[in-house]
């Protein structure tokens, strides 16, 4: 059985959100976005706290959370779908030294 779900988006330019609970593949999980409120179905778990993307991103496109980039999609990413390590790379640059 599927649930609402709410979550935090923080900038209008995010791509992700942050779930508030634990969500299952299928629950609809709430968003306000700017003065927008959208529901996106849920592609798989996404553990409470994570990041859930509120819409389609593809391979190299940036990632935005808090309005800054955290980073780029490593594959496709479809709304919906857990953002973690697995399908986000770094690009972090450290003052003074080279990524490595």
């Amino acid at each position: 059985m599927s649930k609402k779900v709410g979550c935090l988006v923080i900038h209008p330019r995010d791509t992700v959100a942050v779930v508030l609970m634990d969500v299952s593949p299928g629950d609809q999980i709430e968003c306000s976005i700017g003065e927008q409120t959208v529901v996106i179905t849920s592609c798989n778990p996404i553990p409470r706290y994570h990041k859930v993307a509120v819409r389609p991103m593809t391979a190299g496109e940036h990632v935005y959370k808090y309005g800054e980039v955290i980073g780029s999609a490593a594959t496709d990413i479809d709304i919906g779908e857990h953002v973690h390590t697995h399908n986000v790379e770094s690009t972090h640059v450290i003052v003074g030294k080279e990524k490595r």
